[in-house]
């Protein structure tokens, strides 16, 4: 534990308590990268013999940035930094390079054109609708509610009522935790889950999960995908016990799990105890004909199955929200281990979000974005099927992009590069593989791209792929 040199002078702030001295101290700390998250915080023991003050000192300041979200607390084991110091305060990344994983590199080039597949339809967003419901909450008293460890009851009651009618998905509002992204959840079952559990992730799939895995010490396999999505038999030879799934809209490959693969999971999950799977709703909001029901909802006890949802996608990535559907057994296991400690979410975002739902704003919201977004897609994929460009195109039944393959001679890759010095944007399914192998597949995300520039995105396309064959 390196030494944080402020810690050593609280004689700043005379008019404030010594404790808050000393708690500001470590906000500062956490806020100017300092400490990152997960890294443990000396005991109150130790901190308070090598600053020269009581352990009550140590005490209050600790308990007041627990209470805040900048620590966690683990019985009988210390403090560590809350991973709201890397998701909500966006303190600088850890350099980690790794060339999959160009696409989360900040970048202040300008685009020419910008197919980026997480890229959302900002002309949706209803900047007075917005106003209008913080003005109503905030005069309803929202900034002296108080806030279950889960999150909000109310906003907890809306997700679940909500995932009764959008999806038939029966939740106990009790069994669902609100917290910061998918990193957030992750780190609340990493609680409730042995330390050698096996976890199971789809490849190509998502770096942030891995990179959560990993920094966290957690054991995982990758799931190699095929054209139909991952292979059961593989779960049982890598002694898998919880595998992470994206089955209604895999990301990043757009392909959906068929009724028979979901089945297969369910059986797989059943048949030894212990076992269970991660269904994440990614971009599921989003679907553009008749699916197959989701994994949570094919599980008629919930037993097995743990959902995630988010809002980021859905309707704007400043609301960070996302929430978990524990199964029975781990909700009741969370409770006795009064997990989590603190609800890192402010209590405005949940009360917004909740009277999103509550008045039927998010509602009118995703059906003017589906109707958009469908639209797009439509054209987008006329346009390509109707241009010179020798692309084949993989169009899933959901989401905000679609796939397509180049010619077998061609490296996706290669072609991603080139586009950059164009000025061009785009990602392959090749920068989000670990192990397996995919260099013909390019991402073509729709979502930011105006209506009316789409023809002129796919000539942008045909002039540079004739450039780039020819050079």
């Amino acid at each position: 534990m390196k030494n944080i040199t402020p810690w050593q002078n609280l004689s700043g702030a005379k008019d404030l308590p010594l404790y808050e001295r000393l708690a500001e101290q470590i906000r500062s700390s956490i806020r100017e990268g300092v400490f990152r998250e997960g890294q443990r915080l000396p005991s109150k023991r130790s901190l308070s013999e090598s600053l020269g003050v009581s352990l009550t000192t140590v005490g209050s300041a600790y308990d007041t940035l627990v209470a805040e979200g900048y620590l966690v607390s683990f019985p009988r084991s210390g403090f560590e930094i809350s991973p709201l110091a890397d998701l909500y305060l966006r303190l600088p990344p850890v350099k980690e390079y790794s060339p999959r994983q160009d696409h989360q590199q900040a970048t202040k080039q300008m685009w020419r054109l910008d197919l980026d597949p997480h890229g959302i339809d900002k002309s949706l967003y209803p900047e007075k609708t917005v106003k209008r419901i913080y003005r109503k909450i905030i005069d309803a008293g929202a900034l002296s509610d108080e806030t279950h460890r889960r999150g909000l009851l109310i906003l907890r009651e809306e997700l679940a009522a909500d995932l009764k009618s959008s999806q038939d998905i029966e939740v106990s509002a009790s069994d669902i935790v609100i917290s910061y992204g998918m990193q957030g959840l992750y780190r609340f079952l990493f609680e409730l889950l042995s330390p050698d559990m096996i976890f199971g992730i789809e490849d190509p799939g998502y770096p942030t999960l891995e990179h959560t895995l990993r920094r966290s010490a957690r054991k995982y396999r990758f799931l190699p995908l095929s054209e139909e999505g991952i292979h059961v038999g593989d779960l049982e030879q890598k002694n898998v016990q919880i595998a992470s799934l994206t089955p209604a809209h895999q990301f990043p490959t757009g392909l959906e799990y068929s009724s028979h693969l979901r089945m297969e999971l369910l059986h797989w999950a059943y048949e030894k105890p212990g076992r269970y799977l991660i269904e994440d709703a990614y971009d599921s909001a989003f679907c553009y004909q008749p699916s197959v029901e989701s994994l949570r909802k094919l599980d008629p006890s919930g037993e097995r199955v743990l959902y995630i949802g988010s809002f980021s996608r859905s309707w704007s990535p400043g609301l960070r929200i996302s929430y978990l559907c524990l199964t029975p057994d781990l909700s009741r296991k969370a409770s006795d281990l009064g997990i989590p400690h603190a609800n890192p979410v402010p209590i405005m975002e949940q009360r917004f979000l909740a009277e999103l739902i509550r008045s039927g704003t998010y509602e009118r919201h995703l059906n003017r974005a589906r109707r958009l977004y469908h639209k797009k897609r439509r054209q987008l994929i006329a346009a390509f099927d109707s241009s010179s460009l020798p692309w084949e195109v993989r169009a899933g039944t959901s989401g905000l992009h679609f796939t397509v393959r180049l010619p077998e001679e061609t490296d996706a890759g290669e072609f991603v590069r080139y586009l950059r010095t164009q000025h061009i944007r785009l990602q392959s399914v090749y920068q989000y593989c670990f192990e397996n192998h995919w260099p013909q597949e390019l991402l073509i995300g729709f979502g930011a791209l105006p209506e009316e520039n789409i023809p002129s995105a796919v000539h942008m396309l045909e002039a540079s792929w004739e450039k780039y064959i020819n050079q």
